[in-house]
């Protein structure tokens, strides 16, 4: 019995090993069952008040304790891509570079995700397949943006929020961080979340 892989791949390698230590199929389906439940769950309470991890251990809700602290561990992570992009700001832009000395569009992106040790693609076409796809309504900082650079290219990017991103700029000929416009919006490729 596989559980469903909709979470990202280190929590759906956690759930699998899990599985896999489970006795037999029925105990599995319920496990997956609990924490389809617990996502759900949790979604509702982010609207109002969800109980903390301490909270949720004390009600016996384990699966909700588990999800907020991989909840916790995924925006941790994300804010720490985030700094780690926004250390190379005013790094000059060279295309095909990925030294201290310049980075293109997307070494700035997989630099960033080297700080949490995970490895992307080096090009932006190869990004394109990493992660997931996520609605662009549903954007967190830390996903990866592709744009339409030109007529042949693509440009990788990396979300900060609040509609900006930070990006290797070829027209800047730096690493800079933009407000989204319009403009921007038309050219968006795919918004894809990697953690």
């Amino acid at each position: 019995m596989s559980l469903p892989l909709r979470r990202s791949g280190r929590v759906a390698l956690l759930l699998l090993t899990i599985t896999l230590a489970l006795p037999d199929a029925a105990t599995a389906l319920q496990l997956s069952t609990d924490l389809d439940t617990a996502s759900a769950t949790l979604a509702q309470q982010a609207q109002t008040k969800a109980p903390s991890s301490a909270q949720a251990l004390v009600a016996g809700d384990s699966h909700l304790a588990l999800s907020e602290n991989l909840s916790t561990t995924t925006e941790a992570e994300s804010q720490q891509v985030v700094a780690a992009a926004m250390e190379l700001v005013g790094t000059p832009y060279r295309y095909g570079q990925n030294s201290s000395d310049a980075v293109d569009c997307s070494a700035m992106v997989q630099r960033a995700f080297e700080s949490i040790g995970l490895e992307l693609p080096r090009s932006s076409l190869e990004m394109l397949s990493s992660g997931r796809p996520v609605n662009t309504q549903n954007l967190v900082a830390g996903d990866v943006l592709i744009y339409r650079w030109g007529r042949r290219q693509l440009h990788a990017t990396l979300y900060l929020g609040n509609d900006t991103i930070i990006h290797a700029s070829p027209e800047a000929g730096r690493v800079i961080v933009t407000h989204l416009d319009a403009r921007w919006h038309r050219r968006l490729v795919a918004a894809r979340r990697v953690l």
